[in-house]
């Protein structure tokens, strides 16, 4: 089974490596950009699995990104990061987690 592709939205650099090291070694595949610029600057996303949102990302930045992601590549999942921070529950949907040497990433889907 191929490793899911990831694109990591990273708003945080002080977490950058430690984010895209537990995701690597969880088995995914990952690229990263920093914030909404570098999304639109990497072409397209159509070719990853899901877009990984920081949680660092403003309320407000998150919706227009995923409402920009939506509107022009509406194949992947968008989930937030919501690393040891609470996420706002209007949005999410769905949650998992993984821990990793005492880290635990949970994810949330996140809907426009």
């Amino acid at each position: 089974m191929a490793a899911k592709r990831i694109l990591y939205v990273n708003y945080n650099p002080a977490t950058l490596v430690r984010d895209e090291q537990l995701l690597m070694r969880e088995g995914y595949e990952l690229d990263s950009v920093f914030g909404a610029d570098g999304v639109m600057t990497c072409g397209s996303v159509a070719e990853y699995d899901f877009v990984l949102i920081d949680d660092a990302c403003p309320l407000g930045e998150r919706k227009k990104l995923v409402a920009w992601l939506t509107a022009n590549f509406p194949k992947p999942k968008f989930y937030l990061q919501s690393g040891f921070r609470s996420v706002p529950s209007d949005s999410s949907t769905e949650s998992s987690s993984r821990t990793d040497k005492g880290i635990t990433l949970s994810l949330c889907l996140l809907e426009e």
